[in-house]
């Protein structure tokens, strides 16, 4: 649908005509210009050609009716617009009628219709939002943003200007009925929202993944300068959400299924159970890989070296260790905002230190762990306990250096080095979070994807409970 070379430009006479006495074909641009002025540049060159010709009777040349325009260049053009382009005939093209017996023609033709080609404008993304995070349901004040691909002359409407339901539905058709009354708003040309104004409990809600819309040929939507048919294009299906998601991890119990141990090791089980069934992230039923959980998951400490998870219900993932080491490396620790939570009683901010201790009473735990420090965080032991030596080298943004399997601190980032080997997940210290980026929902999909903590904090990352063996 755009102007380009190939594209094309009839210009029909009310009668036939001696042509200006120009070739029947490959008339050059030089010649077409005798004939022809145009409102907007066509290019740098064109040829035509007659065409819808006669033969009068002892005429040896024939008249025609119809002049097509082919571009061969369009470099410089206007371009010429749906609407936008107007042809005046020149006396100096000699175009008389035929047979001949009138003087050399002149005159303003009408404005430019048709396209230039099927449209490429689609919605690229249609986006569900509550701008004002009011609930947690499909509601009034609610949105969907329908984002093009292309700039485009907005269905002829204004800016910013709020179009009833009506308007909206001359454009639109919807794969299901949307609300009993709803307005739209161009933004720029890229992007009309559609406000819900009003709801209706009995009508089939849109869900996300599976919701999408067609623009209507009705509408006039085009792209900008106009110059390809009007849209009928299906949209994108319904991403976003309409509100926080209630989705969140009630539990995350470690277990060991026999034979029993005393230990974190291979064939130990973690199970998380969500608060509502949910889409399962799109992830498989079974043979969910390392990587597709830690895409799933944040995990406070790694879980090992490979593990394996399987949906046992909507709600409820397994995840089984496969190899309880883990390989030498760098892990990172996230920072997180305020000490509010409950578990945050037993943390403690020696800054006199210039370092940070968690303090624990556990006595469950064993040894001790080492912390190094740097030029910026003296060394000092922590009364963490853990059976590998971590060392906290800390950087210049994390002057405080947490430790690093503590993460309710008022810091930056913070990494810790790991010789490998055994370095089991901690009960009541692992936290378990959801990322949003792994687009889990609960369903039916209405809401935003569940992040394990909402924005409120209702919901906090869980932390690891059960156990890994009997007690020694």
């Amino acid at each position: 649908g755009l102007y380009e070379e190939g594209c094309t430009i009839l210009v029909g006479f009310d009668k036939y005509t001696n042509r200006g006495n120009f070739s029947t074909n490959g008339v050059p641009k030089t010649d077409i210009d005798l004939m022809f002025r145009f409102s907007k540049s066509l290019g740098s060159d064109y040829t035509g050609d007659w065409i819808n010709c006669t033969l009068y009777p002892g005429k040896s040349l024939p008249g025609c009716q119809s002049f097509v325009i082919t571009i061969t260049n369009a470099t410089g053009a206007g371009p010429p617009t749906f609407l936008g382009l107007q042809v005046v005939l020149l006396k100096t093209g000699n175009v008389r009628n035929y047979p001949s017996a009138a003087s050399a023609a002149n005159g303003t033709g009408p404005m430019i219709r048709g396209h230039f080609g099927p449209s490429s404008v689609y919605v690229e993304r249609l986006v569900a939002a509550d701008p004002e995070t009011r609930h947690s349901r499909f509601g009034i004040g609610d949105t969907i943003s329908l984002i093009f691909n292309l700039p485009t002359n907005r269905a002829n409407m204004d800016v910013d200007r709020v179009y009833d339901k009506e308007r909206v539905d001359q454009l639109v058709r919807f794969s299901s009925e949307l609300a009993p009354n709803y307005t739209g708003t161009w933004t720029d040309r890229s992007m009309l929202v559609i406000n819900i104004t009003q709801v209706d409990s009995m009508m089939l809600l849109p869900y996300i993944g599976t919701f999408k819309l067609e623009l209507l040929k009705s509408g006039d939507l085009r792209n900008f300068p106009v110059t390809s048919d009007q849209s009928d294009s299906v949209s994108a299906p319904l991403s976003g959400g309409f509100g926080l998601s209630t989705l969140y991890i009630m539990s995350a119990i470690g277990s060991d299924p026999e034979p029993m141990d005393n230990k974190y090791s291979d064939g130990d089980k973690i199970t998380v159970t969500f608060s509502r069934a949910t889409n399962k992230a799109g992830l498989p039923n079974t043979n969910i890989t390392k990587e597709q959980l830690n895409n799933l998951f944040h995990f406070g400490m790694p879980l090992g070296d490979d593990y394996r998870g399987s949906w046992i219900s909507d709600s409820v993932l397994e995840i089984t260790i496969i190899n309880s080491t883990k390989p030498a490396g760098r892990f990172w620790c996230e920072p997180k905002v305020g000490c509010d939570h409950s578990r945050c009683s037993r943390c403690e901010i020696q800054s006199n230190w210039a370092s940070c201790v968690r303090q624990l009473p556990d006595s469950s735990l064993p040894d001790f762990i080492t912390n190094r420090g740097t030029d910026d965080c003296p060394s000092c032991d922590s009364p963490l306990v853990i059976l590998a030596a971590l060392a906290n080298k800390g950087t210049a943004e994390c002057r405080l250096c947490p430790n690093p399997i503590f993460q309710w601190m008022l810091t930056g980032i913070c990494v810790y080095a790991s010789d490998g080997g055994y370095d089991p997940p901690l009960l009541d210290v692992t936290s378990i979070s959801v990322k949003q980026s792994a687009d889990l929902r609960e369903v039916p999909p209405i809401l935003n994807p569940s992040t394990g903590i909402d924005e409120t904090g209702e919901y906090p990352p869980e932390y690891l409970s059960g156990g890994f063996g009997y007690s020694r």
